[in-house]
């Protein structure tokens, strides 16, 4: 099998920002392709209670979808990151190259200090032949200048 016919084969992976917090600002193009899914990652939340990513999409899950909580630790040691998103990666692996689709839900926007850039760029890594797509979100920047009234820039 060429590498070709393997990647046309492959689910491909899909990072999107689900906004700051409120369900409502997830960008219409983000709830479609959530919708669409059928495997539905996110950072996992810490002591067993949901993470913010996990609470803001919620309302929009789909019952036979498949929730994939993915473990990240909350530190500063290269290592340990490096090694939670080897094993992330792999379990996103998992779904991919059974065909499926897997949306990455990230709070904010999947490319502003996101987690979603270290488990793309892992996976790539891993799996070269892996398809990646990003769909933007409202990042918490923008969500609190338009709560405060004021513009972030003005000439």
């Amino acid at each position: 099998m060429t590498a070709a016919i393997a990647a046309s084969s492959l689910g491909n992976l899909w990072g999107i920002g689900v906004g700051p917090g409120d369900p409502e600002l997830i960008t219409v193009k983000a709830l479609h392709r959530l919708r669409q899914s059928p495997i539905v990652a996110f950072p996992a939340g810490r002591q067993g209670q949901p993470g913010v990513a996990q609470n803001i999409l919620t309302p929009w899950l789909q019952p036979e979808q498949t929730l994939l909580p993915l473990q990240f630790p909350y530190v500063n040691d290269a290592n340990t990151l490096r090694a939670a998103w080897e094993a992330a990666a792999t379990q996103v692996w998992r779904h991919l190259r059974q065909g499926q689709d897997v949306v990455f839900a990230t709070e904010g926007d999947a490319s502003f200090y996101s987690t979603f850039t270290y488990l793309a760029q892992t996976l790539q890594q891993q799996h070269p032949e892996v398809t990646i797509h990003t769909i933007p979100g409202i990042c918490s920047p923008l969500a609190a200048a338009a709560v405060l009234g004021e513009p972030l820039t003005i000439y």
